[in-house]
């Protein structure tokens, strides 16, 4: 008897799981397209409608930010950062001044600046945004701004073209860059977009003899604030965004590597005050040396700036 309730259970359990396993199929034939529909969207690319979307935070910063660009032309990026604030306002509801409240857009060029006022006045007539570039007639060698001022400052192509100045063109850039260095805020960033790359050896040349000696121009105004501690210690770091370049044939049909324009992001980051002694000062060389408060006899020096080359895939 046992033996035989043994074999009804074991049939029935059959039975169930049988049943079981085809209602699993009924189910999963319900939706056949959804897992094609998925991995359709992977192959071409496309977001995948089957995982959560990724959205972007943007929080705004505790101050909002001041923008410098340097020589900016008849086509000015200021502009154009200006109508991407506005259109991410639009977007967010998320006020652009509460990220950026002032983009000063600067040119040697007195018929540039009205130009640019002209055309601005022409395409925000009527607008409701607060937020709009200003133009103004500057000399860049010699900025009329104080100190750490601005958390971004922007240069596209100035320096090359000051560069065709045989004579006085390596001179007003370091000046240039002295300027720029010495308006960014501690903790605020110089983009240049030169192209002069320093994945070659022309560029890395001028990184050296401008760029550099730019940097040192600012440290050496400021050097006798520095040894009364009158001012707050910084050093500079380089970020390098120049690719991975090609090979292409030069006249000579013979295989070399091109490197097209580079972006330098120079980031102004401040220095502990316990630690500037040990990064600004080093032994005694000359007697242009200066006496430390241990009684060593030191020189105040820039400290190294840290490059760093980026490349994308």
């Amino acid at each position: 008897v046992e033996e035989e309730v043994d074999e009804e259970e074991t049939e029935r359990g059959v039975e169930d799981e049988e049943e079981g396993d085809g209602e699993e199929d009924e189910v999963a034939e319900e939706h056949p397209q959804d897992d094609e529909e998925c991995a359709d969207d992977a192959e071409d690319g496309g977001h995948d409608s089957c995982e959560m979307p990724i959205v972007e935070v943007i929080t705004p910063p505790d101050k909002p930010k001041k923008v410098l660009e340097v020589g900016c032309g008849d086509v000015a990026l200021g502009v154009d950062l200006a109508a991407d604030l506005v259109k991410m306002q639009e977007d967010t509801d998320i006020g652009a001044e509460l990220l950026v409240d002032e983009i000063s857009c600067i040119d040697y060029s007195d018929i540039v600046v009205k130009t640019l006022i002209e055309k601005q006045k022409k395409e925000h007539n009527g607008s409701s945004s607060t937020l709009q570039a200003s133009f103004h007639s500057l000399d860049a060698r010699s900025l009329h701004y104080t100190p750490n001022t601005f958390d971004l400052v922007l240069e596209k192509g100035t320096l090359d073209a000051m560069l065709s100045d045989k004579n006085e063109g390596k001179q007003n850039c370091i000046q240039i860059v002295k300027e720029m260095a010495r308006v960014t805020n501690i903790g605020g960033s110089i983009l240049i977009v030169s192209h002069l790359n320093a994945n070659e050896s022309k560029g890395m040349k001028w990184l050296e003899d401008v760029v550099f000696s730019g940097l040192k121009a600012e440290f050496r105004e400021r050097r006798e604030a520095i040894k009364k501690q009158q001012t707050q210690f910084y050093s500079w770091s380089i970020h390098i965004h120049g690719g991975e370049g090609q090979l292409i044939k030069d006249e000579d049909d013979e295989e070399v590597m091109s490197y097209g324009p580079a972006v330098y992001i120079i980031k102004k980051k401040s220095v502990p005050a316990d630690r500037a002694h040990e990064l600004f000062s080093s032994k005694k060389k000359d007697a242009k040396n200066v006496e430390s408060e241990n009684g060593d006899e030191t020189e105040l020096t820039l400290p190294p700036v840290k490059v760093e080359f980026l490349t994308y895939d």
